[in-house]
């Protein structure tokens, strides 16, 4: 006699779908990856690096990680908090937080002892963001004629920094930038950023960065670093050996390095400055000439009002001399 095939077994969810637990499981495992690709790459490098350092706290002291008790949650900011900004102290509570509830545990962050003590870490540290100092027009020209243009590596250099001052980008999508997403005009270079930090479902948008016929023209500085490079494909900014040789794409710390080198090469003082430096730098200089403050944010793709202000905020802070005019 023979047997017919066992069918498969059929699941019904709450919301109707039915399917084979196989079926299920590979949903399952689809709708995880979706969810870890909801944050952004540089995100999740700062996470896990933040939970491995709760983790080695946790396991010096001898206390369970997770769950947390909110009084292991609380020592462990204590303990942070002379050696950690407030801003990546939030964000490790952040990360604590995320693992709990992947992992399915619930972890109560209004509880009186973390609550009291993450206000009072805020109170006594204070919580305003330190701003590197920004790169205005006439500084970023003190940094370019540092750029020999002779040498591959100036070529480099004097292109990523009038690009990054002119479009206002952040050090990730400078780095993320693909030569086949610049594209040369007679007014200028239009350039598609794939994805960036407000545009995490990566519709993408295009930026203009024109060209202005001076020695410091990035559309002019740009083009001559991809010809003498040889660029064909690939990243736009590349590593550059000591014998000129084009290496893989830059990392977002050689971009803060390589601003902070050319600031030290223009008798600046490089701590000051950052990779972040050429976005507020554009964005202060802007709103020194007066431009309206929903052109700049276009340019700068500014999505917080709030935030794009406190840049605003620098660049007319000594627009008028209130002291002279009444008469001090």
């Amino acid at each position: 006699m023979t047997v017919p095939p066992r069918p498969d077994v059929l699941v019904a969810t709450s919301g109707g779908v039915v399917g084979t637990p196989e079926d299920l499981a590979a949903l399952a495992e689809r709708a995880r990856a979706f969810a870890e690709g909801a944050r952004a790459e540089a995100t999740l490098r700062a996470y896990r690096s933040d939970l491995a350092d709760y983790q080695r706290w946790c396991d010096k002291h001898g206390l369970v990680a997770l769950p947390a008790e909110p009084y292991t949650l609380a020592a462990y900011l204590t303990d942070r908090a002379d050696r950690l900004a407030v801003s990546t102290l939030g964000r490790r509570l952040s990360a604590i937080a995320v693992a709990h509830r992947d992992a399915g545990f619930a972890l109560d962050l209004r509880h009186q002892v973390v609550r009291d003590t993450w206000q009072g870490i805020r109170r006594a540290r204070g919580t305003a963001p330190r701003h590197a100092e920004a790169l205005t027009t006439p500084v970023l020209k003190r940094l370019l004629d540092t750029c020999d243009a002779g040498r591959l590596i100036d070529l480099r250099d004097k292109a990523l920094l009038a690009v990054g001052f002119a479009g206002a980008f952040r050090r990730s999508e400078l780095c993320a930038l693909n030569l086949a997403d610049v594209v040369s005009a007679p007014e200028g270079l239009a350039i598609r950023l794939a994805r960036s930090k407000t545009d995490q479902a990566g519709e993408g948008e295009v930026v203009p960065v024109g060209r202005t016929g001076s020695p410091y023209c990035p559309a002019a500085a740009f083009a001559a670093w991809a010809a003498a490079a040889g660029l064909r494909d690939g990243r736009a900014f590349r590593a550059v050996s000591r014998h000129g040789g084009i290496g893989p794409g830059l990392s977002t710390r050689a971009v803060a390095q390589i601003v902070q080198d050319r600031a030290e090469r223009a008798g600046l003082d490089g701590a000051s400055f950052s990779g972040h430096s050429l976005r507020s730098g554009f964005c202060t200089a802007a709103a020194r000439e007066g431009i309206e403050e929903r052109t700049i944010m276009r340019q700068s793709r500014h999505r917080s009002v709030r935030t794009f202000r406190r840049y605003v905020q620098a660049g007319s802070l000594w627009e008028r001399n209130l002291a002279a005019e009444v008469g001090l």
